[in-house]
């Protein structure tokens, strides 16, 4: 009967151990775990970087799918395969710029070109340069460059997007975004418009002064109705929209995959090289800087949509207005909206500072979009082509090229 009870005594302690071997060796299990994600790499937020907005974040995991590994560190300088991913993703965005590119000039220049030729035809005799005149200030170039640039702009977006991995639903759904917001953005926009649109006026001086010009070929000046109307609606609405989709939604997103920092200026020097002349690159770089600024903060491009759209109607807007007002008027005016936009430019800036960079990230931004040959050959051909207005290249002339290709 002793020994009965003994051995039983001897399971239950021999129970009671198990059990507590069981116990430790999961809660130790689970602090291996633990300890294991605390150490992991956010696949979010890579380099550790509090400065960047995680609203815009994209997975890292695109670029380095080992990223969640077990006990895998991210190196400070990117290693041969994270430099390649790197590069398809600047490569790709330079790409999407080259496409809009060749599509906006080949494309409208290829039809402009068969519907002026079409108008020749049935308007035999009439001089070329009068017919010309005739056709820029119909609606007929007003429609054909809004068509051409829907395509362009929206083309290019897509294939950024599906190339890219880039969801149309994240580029919409806004943080934060309140209608305060939008009048002190707008205001500050107004601002840096007109300064650069200011020192773009001295640069065109300055090339005048040599008997040179900045100014390129030009959408034409409709002054029928419809073609007014055509190029307001191109103006305020369409364009804004299918830019912001292509420049604030895939390539600023393409360029801040590693560097939001760098997505920001890599994004708007595309944007002004996208105009194609030297004062209106101040312009669109300047402003561009700012709505992807916006754009990183609100992690959508509805912010950049409303902001390019009020700049558009400000631009004309002004054009109007000093037309119409003396030049004392002007100056006042001009100088009050500046202050206003200045104040609102600077309280936005004393709490929305641009992101910085780390040195990890530093190492994964321009020095590896240098080495992209798809990017540097998009801002080649698109440097050329504005270089090449400036010495005297005119589209009259390239309409005439284009028809002698045809006859040939």
């Amino acid at each position: 009967m002793t020994d009965d009870i003994g051995n039983e005594r001897q399971r239950a302690h021999i129970a009671a151990l198990s059990h507590e071997i069981y116990r430790l060796s999961r809660e130790l299990e689970e602090n291996e775990k633990k300890a294991a994600l605390k150490d992991a790499v956010d696949p979010d937020d890579p380099f550790g970087n509090p400065t960047e907005y995680s609203n815009y974040r994209e997975d890292y995991r695109k670029v380095v799918p080992q990223l969640d590994s077990p006990g895998y560190r991210m190196p400070l300088d990117p290693v041969y395969e994270e430099r390649r991913r790197l590069r398809f993703f600047y490569g790709t965005a330079g790409v999407c710029a080259l496409f809009q590119f060749f599509i906006s000039n080949i494309l409208g220049n290829l039809v402009s070109s068969q519907v002026f030729a079409a108008l020749k035809s049935h308007n035999r005799g009439v001089d070329d340069y009068a017919l010309y005149d005739y056709f820029n200030s119909s609606s007929i170039s007003a429609a054909l460059n809004m068509l051409v640039f829907i395509v362009s702009n929206v083309l290019a977006a897509v294939i950024g997007m599906r190339a890219m991995g880039i969801s149309p639903q994240k580029l919409v759904k806004t943080h934060g975004f309140r209608a305060g917001n939008a009048v002190k953005y707008c205001l500050a926009a107004s601002f840096i418009y007109i300064s650069a649109r200011l020192l773009g006026l001295g640069v065109e001086d300055i090339f005048n002064h040599y008997r040179f010009t900045t100014h390129t070929i030009s959408a034409g000046n409709s002054v029928t109705y419809l073609g007014v109307a055509l190029t307001l609606i191109y103006t305020i609405i369409i364009a804004p929209v299918t830019e912001e989709l292509l420049y604030r939604g895939v390539l600023l997103k393409g360029f801040s995959i590693a560097n939001q920092r760098f997505g920001v200026f890599a994004s708007a020097f595309m944007f002004g090289l996208a105009h194609k002349n030297i004062p209106q690159f101040l312009i669109a770089f300047s402003v561009g800087i700012f709505l992807a600024h916006i754009t990183q903060k609100h992690g959508s491009i509805i912010p950049s949509i409303i902001v390019h759209m009020f700049i558009n109607f400000f631009s004309i807007a002004v054009s109007i207005l000093w037309s119409l007002h003396p030049v004392e008027a002007r100056y006042y005016s001009t100088l009050l909206i500046m202050i206003i936009g200045m104040i609102a430019l600077m309280i936005f800036r004393s709490s929305d500072k641009l992101p910085s960079s780390t040195p990890m990230q530093s190492r994964r931004g321009a020095s590896i979009a240098l080495s992209a040959p798809m990017l540097i050959i998009s801002v080649i051909i698109q440097l050329s082509y504005m270089f090449s207005r400036i010495f005297g290249v005119y589209e009259l002339d390239i309409f005439w090229q284009i028809e002698n290709i045809f006859k040939v």
